[in-house]
């Protein structure tokens, strides 16, 4: 063996105790570090910030119910607003061995306009900072702008901010924007009811009908409750609502010529999704109602409270609450 093998095999053998030794060490230094040689596993979500240290980042924050800590490193894009209480935020963190999370990333997402919706009615319930109308509870800010006497009995039209919840499945919140309180009632706006022969049905647009029914005639809209299938010929019984012009709009039309009403449909369950300004489409026990502003709403909508709902099916098959029971436990 010459000298040039010699030093190769010296080398090859310092390699191969070097790879036992390493084999060797291995374990044990994976043991005194935990985890430290896997890479941590990453998770992003969104939600809103419900608590953060004041005047500091550095601690535990708590984002859609989630305890996240933050540290120096942590970056905190602003750009859309500050990361306060309240912000929507967007969340990329580290998962660690005991399964508490750690920001990597807190960036704060462009906060859309709050929709709006208009409410008239009757006060019913009225406190310092909220009011109720057709069972809809509406809080009273400092912003809140009140043109005439607030009262209970008092006929209103709310014009109000639909804001979420706090948190995932928490209630809608309603906010007044403006409070119009209505002179003398609704003596324009009254609601009645007549029986009479439909005697012809015209259209009047894409989507209204005129009817006429005994002397009188009225408008029948995508929202009218038909039942018995009333036709021309037929006695029915028509509940209206009188705009300030004097058009009568039908709420409901229902055929008295010898068919049996439709029994209402019972629907009990969880709500599991509901719209943006409360009349839309609810998905209840994994049916799909519509609710307009003529149902009747008792208690405070919310995803994952408990609904019983009386629904009759329209014309077009979509299923028509009448009412609807919110509680927030099964009854």
């Amino acid at each position: 063996m010459n000298e040039r093998q010699k030093v190769w095999m010296k080398v090859v053998s310092a390699v191969v105790v070097a790879v036992v030794l390493l084999t060797a060490l291995m374990p044990a230094a994976f043991a005194a570090n935990g985890d430290a040689g896997r890479r941590p596993r990453v998770v992003q979500f969104q939600g809103v910030i419900e608590s953060r240290p004041t005047d500091t980042k550095v601690g535990t924050w708590v984002i859609a119910g989630r305890n996240v800590q933050v540290n120096e490193r942590t970056i905190i894009n602003e750009a859309a607003g500050p990361a306060e209480v309240g912000a929507q935020v967007m969340v990329l963190a580290q998962v660690q061995a005991d399964e508490s999370l750690v920001a990597v990333m807190i960036r704060v997402l462009q906060r859309r306009p709050p929709a709006t919706i208009t409410i008239k009615g009757l006060v019913t319930d009225l406190g310092e900072d909220y009011l109720v109308v057709n069972g809809l509870r509406i809080a009273i800010t400092a912003q809140t702008v009140i043109h005439g006497e607030l009262s209970l009995g008092a006929a209103v039209v709310v014009r109000a901010k639909v804001l979420p919840g706090a948190t995932p499945g928490a209630a809608v919140q309603l906010e007044a924007v403006i409070i119009n309180v209505v002179e003398n009632g609704w003596p324009h706006r009254r609601v009645m009811e007549f029986t009479g022969v439909v005697q012809s049905i015209e259209p009047a647009d894409a989507n209204q009908q005129l009817w006429t029914v005994g002397e009188r005639q009225v408008l029948v809209t995508e929202h009218t409750l038909l039942i018995g299938e009333p036709k021309v010929g037929d006695t029915v019984l028509v509940r209206a609502v009188e705009l300030p012009d004097g058009r009568l709009i039908a709420v409901q039309i229902k055929n008295l010529s010898g068919l049996e009403p439709p029994q209402p449909i019972i629907i009990e369950g969880r709500i599991q999704r509901l719209p943006p300004r409360i009349f839309g489409t609810w998905q209840v026990a994994d049916k799909y109602v519509e609710v307009t502003p003529w149902t009747q709403i008792e208690g405070r909508p919310a995803v994952g409270k408990f609904a019983h709902v009386e629904a009759v099916l329209s014309p077009s098959g979509r299923l028509m609450a009448v009412l609807v029971r919110i509680s927030d436990t099964a009854p």
